[in-house]
């Protein structure tokens, strides 16, 4: 939209509604909120916390009973040109966005759903320090106050959400203990007692508006120096003052309405010409007559105009803040850039208010809109829409300071417009600094570079070989000490969840881990860390990016078809069904809204599939998918002549609340092996799938995970706006049939890595199934390796020890247990052996095994030691579950965690049997049965065969 007509639109809503303000170009550009996940660098170093991952619980069936392998989504190339991926939308820590930034690192970031459903936009920020010192952030959305305790800042927490009159304008302030939240939606003052914060209590106090006037503000100021409130703005309102001296309710004093007030700023003058005087700098937005008024507001009922200093280019004076030593303010002009002018910050001399003069402009060369600023400690700090935080270096130059930092919260462009980071609060001790983002919600940051970088030595390979691969990483830490040592892990997901690796230090600062073997055709992602000691765990590549580094597991790869959509290749849009009456897909190059794509994905290229073409400049909604579905179909593809054919393509899709009601529509990927008369779903994005962000996002598949690869299969991707109305768009760019080679030990077309992931028995680890090349555990006996920090459930320490209970006996798990101690090899019959894992293990698969050479010193696994000597009979339970003389031996456990197995021996067994012992044990699986997922391993019990 052209900026000149944002300005007039801004005129005329002045001039025909009584109480609006010139921040109404805000609700021109208003844009839905990011729907996604946001991030917390405390679980970075946690990956077990990571959750499922998009393709579902690994090991869940689909249709036909093919298993669900994780998918995850590719997202370009980090500097060295390795390939990385954006973390699977149920991954906690990650969001999924390339934050740009410089010398600004992410601790958190909070979504606005975190302020509880319902919540469409943030405004204001600021921050407060309770008696007992934790530091808390305050944020206004559209719907309440929230209140974050960020005195951990990488990972925060939500307080309380406060409910007030819903508007897209809210302001808060602190004062002792008090908060003070005012709104243009009306409701005056909101008091709230902040005294018992730290014990979680945040107690609304009241709703104070005893001046007599309009009970809407636009923003509130506190001169803590002198005790008075200010309210400014608020239909055509200056300034309305309030007596703090009860701070629990506010006392009006008197007003000031000569113009209106946007913003301000009071100084109580403690030395100089000035002591004694309170002082307020006004940032008057008056369309007519922008300025700075400055006000001596020492006595409340004798208001004196001290100046009125009109600056360079006015359009609409925004905000203004005054530097510690009130030799120079800092002032914003809102909607001075107008495509040629760049984000400007006026520079202002009030040695003596009573005769201000220019002192300075700077500029950064950006577009973005400029919008709250604040100094702190030689720094300039500034909240510019889309351009997010910049900072300036005053002491550099105070009236021209160079950028030194920034962080871009708004990576799609620095347009003029009203979107990204509303303001920033950079005064809470700690150093901790907050900013709210008016579609994102609540961002942390801390300022400078991470206190720790690991950097590979050498490029990683795209290519991952099934065996493994070692990764070394060079160490820096810009504050020496601040590594704590022993911390540096490896961090990958094979199929099963993340797992990390320590890795290795092995001098001159490098440190060297080995990537286990992986289970061929996976895409996996992996990342490397390490804690500092300030408690932050850094990452390379940045996890607060939402990146890391993704590989193939593979021999080979190869693509086998790429269509990239610049030309007619086969696709239709529109199937028997459809009844979406707007946005139809199509083909073509789009013209970018809030939730369309600006840029197809190919590079160099201009055209992809997507919903609907808008007009340059239209909204939101002006062809988005409306009032039911349409369908892309892809042409038919012959995959026969690929041995391990893979999908993958670019998708884009936006799915945000247009009004009071919630998105609820999906967005579906189907594919058929039978040219579209039958479909089996591939991936649904819904509500609570975090990847609609307006990006360009690439999945990929194995085709054998769904369908067959026959001569006939076809995909098909649905967007709907169903049930409530709400913003839908989608895309569709550089469509891909791979063909990746991986191992096949026995012949029957299903990759090695595939079986042991759908739950062939992998205990060696070595990446080929047991049943191809039984393990060898000679090597091992007498090996205890445990996980670091401490074996889970029990697993890697030594096993129980002590006789095996008889039933009713209450023993605490895990344990194995039988009421017969003797089976007769003559009569014959079954030792029954009670499993009792727990409750905490219910629904896990478990593996019995056994033993006739004895227990000591027991075989190791990656994480545990089993409690048996290997030998033929290990092998057999092993490669031949259920089998005689085993029944059983191989299941899901049942919801208390308890299953039953047996060693049958028949009447009649082969008499020298006889004064054999055979003992057995299980081995607990968190997923499925391979040697590095064993969460618990039992105790060894004792059965002697007799005549």
């Amino acid at each position: 939209m052209v900026r000149s007509l944002r300005a007039a639109a801004a005129v005329v809503l002045l001039a025909t509604v009584a109480h609006a303000h010139g921040d109404d170009p805000k609700i021109l550009d208003k844009q839905p909120p990011y729907v996604g996940p946001g991030y917390r660098q405390a679980l970075v170093g946690r990956p077990g916390l990571a959750g499922l991952l998009p393709g579902g619980r690994p090991g869940a069936a689909l249709p036909g009973g093919r298993l669900a392998t994780p998918r995850f989504v590719s997202g370009g190339q980090d500097e060295q040109g390795n390939a990385l991926a954006v973390l699977g939308p149920e991954t906690s820590f990650a969001p999924g966005i390339d934050f740009a930034s410089d010398e600004v690192q992410l601790l958190a970031w909070l979504p606005l759903d975190a302020f509880g459903a319902g919540t469409v936009s943030g405004n204001d920020c600021w921050g407060y320090v309770s008696p007992g010192g934790r530091e808390y952030a305050l944020i206004g959305t559209s719907h309440a106050t929230a209140f974050v305790d960020v005195t951990q800042p990488d990972d925060p927490v939500v307080v309380a959400v406060e409910p007030g009159p819903q508007s897209l304008w809210r302001d808060v302030k602190t004062y002792q203990t008090y908060a003070y939240s005012v709104s243009e939606g009306g409701g005056g003052i909101q008091v709230f007692d902040l005294s018992s914060i730290d014990s979680g209590v945040v107690t609304h106090l009241g709703d104070f508006d005893n001046d007599g006037t309009t009970t809407t503000t636009h923003n509130v100021l506190i001169d803590e120096t002198s005790g008075f409130l200010y309210r400014a703005g608020g239909s055509s309102h200056g300034l309305r003052i309030y007596s703090l001296a009860n701070p629990a309710n506010p006392t009006f004093v008197n007003s000031w309405d000569d113009r209106y007030v946007h913003d301000a700023q009071v100084v109580t003058y403690t030395s100089g010409p000035q002591a004694g005087k309170q002082i307020a700098y006004c940032a008057s937005g008056d369309f007519a007559t922008p300025r700075l008024d400055i006000l001596d507001v020492t006595n409340k009922n004798n208001i004196v105009v001290m100046d009125q200093f009109f600056y360079p280019n006015p359009v609409y004076s925004h905000q203004v803040w005054v530097d510690p030593d009130t030799q120079l303010l800092y002032l914003n002009d809102e909607l001075d850039e107008n495509g040629v002018l760049p984000t400007t910050t006026y520079v202002i001399d009030v040695s003596n208010p009573n005769n201000a003069t220019l002192a300075g402009a700077f500029d950064n060369g950006n577009p973005a809109v400029g919008h709250n600023v604040y100094v702190k400690d030689g720094l300039l700090y500034e909240a510019n829409y889309r351009s997010g935080l910049r900072v300036f270096d005053l002491q550099a130059n105070p009236t021209d300071p160079p950028e030194v930092a920034w962080f871009d919260v708004y990576p799609q462009d620095d347009a003029d417009e009203f979107n990204g980071l509303w303001s920033v609060y950079p005064f809470l001790p700690s150093g901790t600094i907050i900013g709210s983002d008016l579609e994102k919600g609540l961002f942390v940051w801390r300022l400078g570079p991470p206190a720790i970088t690991l950097t590979p030595t050498a490029a990683l390979p795209a290519l991952i070989p099934p065996e493994g691969f070692t990764l070394e990483a060079v160490l820096a830490q810009p504050v020496a000490g601040s590594y704590v040592p022993g911390s540096a892990q490896l961090h990958y997901d094979a199929g099963k969840g993340w797992k990390s690796v320590s890795m290795q230090d092995v001098g001159g600062g490098t440190f060297r881990a080995t990537l286990p073997p992986v289970p061929c055709g996976l895409e996996v992602p992996y990342y490397i860390s390490a804690l500092a000691n300030d408690g932050v765990t850094w990452t390379t590549p940045s996890v607060a990016a939402g990146l890391t580094w993704l590989g193939q597991v593979a021999d080979g790869r190869s693509t086998a078809l790429l269509q990239d959509m610049e030309a007619d290749q086969g696709w239709v849009a529109g199937v028997a069904g459809d009844d979406a009456s707007t946005g139809i897909w199509e083909r073509g190059d789009p013209i970018g809204t809030g939730a369309n794509p600006e840029d197809d994905h190919t590079a160099g290229g201009s055209d992809c599939w997507f919903t609907g073409q808008g007009s340059p400049g239209g909204s939101l909604g002006e062809n988005d998918v409306d009032g039911g579905t349409t369908t892309l179909l892809s042409p038919v593809y012959d995959l026969t002549g690929l041995t391990e054919p893979n999908i993958a393509y670019w998708r884009w899709y936006v799915n945000a609340p247009a009004g009071a009601g919630d998105a609820d529509d999906v967005f579906l990927a189907d594919i058929s092996d039978d040219g579209g008369q039958s479909w089996v779903n591939v991936e649904t994005l819904d509500p609570t799938v975090h990847e609609q962000v307006g990006a360009w996002i690439r999945t990929s598949f194995r085709v054998a995970d769904y369908v067959e690869p026959t001569a006939t299969v076809r995909m098909r991707f649905v967007a709907s706006d169903l049930g409530n109305g709400s913003i839908v768009e989608a895309g569709i760019d550089d469509f891909e049939v791979l063909e990746v080679q991986c191992p096949d030990c026995d012949g029957d077309g299903e990759a090695d890595g595939m079986e042991i992931l759908a739950g062939g028995a992998d205990l060696d680890f070595n990446g080929v199934p047991d049943e191809c090349v039984p393990p060898d555990f000679g090597g091992f006996g007498g090996g205890r390796p445990t996980r670091r920090g401490g074996p889970p459930g029990g697993v890697g320490g030594a096993p129980p020890s002590g006789p095996a209970p008889v039933l009713g006996q209450v023993t605490p798990p895990p344990f194995l247990s039988s009421v017969v101690p003797t089976l007769s090899v003559s009569t014959g019959g079954e030792h029954v052996l009670r499993i009792e894992a727990g409750e905490e293990h219910a629904g896990k698969p478990y593996l019995l095994l056994g033993s006739v050479s004895g227990t000591e010193p027991g075989f190791a696994l990656p994480t545990a030691v089993v409690p048996l000597r290997f030998d033929a009979y290990t092998q057999h339970a092993l490669v031949a579950p259920d089998a005689p003389p085993l029944r059983a031996s191989r299941g899901v456990l049942d919801e208390a965690g308890h299953a039953l197995a047996a060693f049958a021996l028949p009447a009649g067994s082969d008499p020298a049997l006889v004064g054999l012992t055979v003992h057995h044990a299980y081995l607990v699986f968190e997923d499925v049965v391979a040697a590095d997922d064993v969460v618990l391993v039992s105790n060894a019990t004792t059965l002697l065969l007799v005549e």
